[in-house]
């Protein structure tokens, strides 16, 4: 799905079939985590897009009334990764449990917070389209925590497994590249806390 502009500024979004003429992929370089996102460079030359590929013409209506999905649907990959680094402190509680209750952001705790921000991207799910500037914001703002989150328990992991975890192959390793990727894929957590502050400036009448 791509959108593409005119010189004289008119957007359309289209289907693009990455096997036709004109169409060339390049493969990112490698990621150091994530890589099965399959990330590519796009260049078009001389494509033609029929109007059956056409998706939305104009684009920028189309993108505005479905931007909240798309952000509320990233959010499962954060949630995963979140879920993911917990287990791998509960995985070692029966051998470690004597040391790691010492740590700080426990498993429980960690749960306890991922629990409560499931429940909130469910429900701005059960809305997916809902225009509403409190909406986007609020959909926003649960990105951000995914991320956070995602970098907050990513941590703990390695720590709670201890030497086992510093291993290459250890999942703990992956879970804290996992877990950047996650803070730093479109919107990336910064570009999601400057949006939520253009978007709660206070408007000015004229």
């Amino acid at each position: 799905m791509f959108g593409v502009g005119s010189t004289d500024g008119h957007e359309v979004m289209f289907l693009l079939e990455c096997d036709a003429p004109g169409v060339l992929l390049k493969r990112c370089p490698v990621f150091s985590g994530m890589e099965g996102t399959g990330t590519y460079s796009v260049r078009l030359t001389n494509v033609f897009v029929g109007d059956d590929c056409i998706i939305a013409d104009p684009m920028r209506p189309f993108i505005a009334r479905i931007r909240g999905a798309f952000v509320v649907l990233q959010c499962g990959m954060g949630l995963g990764v979140i879920q993911g680094a917990i287990d791998c402190c509960w995985e070692v509680d029966d051998q470690l449990g004597h040391v790691n209750e010492f740590l700080h952001d426990r498993p429980d705790e960690l749960q306890a917070e991922l629990d409560e921000l499931t429940m909130r991207v469910n429900r701005l799910a059960a809305e997916p389209c809902n225009g509403s500037k409190d909406h986007l914001i609020d959909t926003l703002d649960a990105s951000a925590h995914c991320s956070e989150l995602a970098l907050k328990a990513s941590q703990p992991a390695l720590l709670h497994q201890g030497a086992r975890g510093y291993l290459m192959s250890a999942a703990p390793q992956r879970l804290i590249r996992e877990a950047h990727f996650v803070a730093i894929v479109t919107p990336a957590l910064k570009h999601l806390r400057k949006e939520i502050a253009r978007l709660s400036q206070p408007v000015c009448p004229a």
